[in-house]
């Protein structure tokens, strides 16, 4: 059996989708007030409404940008504990320092709220 990851499938242009989505900016600025819409996934339907701050720009695994956001605006800039340590203990610290964002919303789930 075979795998392919999505982000290694070539696109017209030659490059890989990863390497096409790499080359994507972040619209929103960081600390830019967001609403939160919903699309047809239920896991995610909890959120719609939801405002929040843009605290963290990430990308996912196939380079398309992504949002953490966070009620709590001081998480933007706080120094936190990278995700490559395996630690217990750190892993914990980071978990107290990082639960107040979530993870993985792409610009299509985002609103500006002005």
């Amino acid at each position: 059996m075979n795998t392919t990851f999505v982000g290694d499938i070539k696109e017209s242009n030659d490059n890989t989708i990863k390497e096409n989505n790499s080359k994507k900016q972040h619209n929103i600025p960081i600390g830019t007030l967001v609403e939160i819409i919903t699309w047809d996934n239920d896991s995610y339907n909890k959120y719609n409404g939801l405002r929040l701050f843009v605290v963290k720009h990430e990308r996912d695994c196939d380079g398309t940008p992504l949002y953490g956001m966070s009620w709590d605006k001081e998480v933007i800039n706080k120094d936190l504990i990278p995700y490559e340590s395996d630690h217990h203990l750190t892993k914990l610290i980071k978990f107290a320092n990082t639960s107040s964002i979530i993870h993985g919303f792409n610009e299509n789930c985002l609103k500006i709220v002005k």
